[in-house]
């Protein structure tokens, strides 16, 4: 008999078990997963202020400022800002030479 008493389950560790489970499974469900929140900065790439623009500067530029897109600005475009604006572009604004006269985002 004492053989039997040995092999049968306690169920009191048995519900132990299943809830200490639970509540760590439940915890994990909880927690939502935030990607890494990227912002653009133009302040940082004001090195390239002055430059005349091509791919690599754009390149550069971007990447300083740490923008995930860029829009190029024409001395006699119009932009418009409102409901389009994307805090992760970089706009660069040029002049009639082609040189990087101002970068903001959004």
């Amino acid at each position: 008999m004492d053989g039997d008493n040995s092999r049968m389950k306690n169920p009191n560790r048995t519900r132990l078990y299943l809830v200490c489970a639970a509540i760590v499974v439940s915890a994990c469900g909880n927690a939502p997963i935030q990607p890494p929140q990227a912002q653009c900065r133009a302040a940082r790439a004001q090195e390239f202020l002055g430059q005349v623009l091509d791919d690599r500067v754009i390149a550069e530029a971007r990447a300083a400022a740490g923008g995930m897109r860029t829009r190029v600005i024409k001395a006699d475009s119009v932009a418009t800002a409102g409901a389009g604006a994307d805090p992760l572009r970089l706009n660069i604004e040029v002049d009639d030479q082609n040189r990087i006269r101002r970068m903001v985002c959004g």
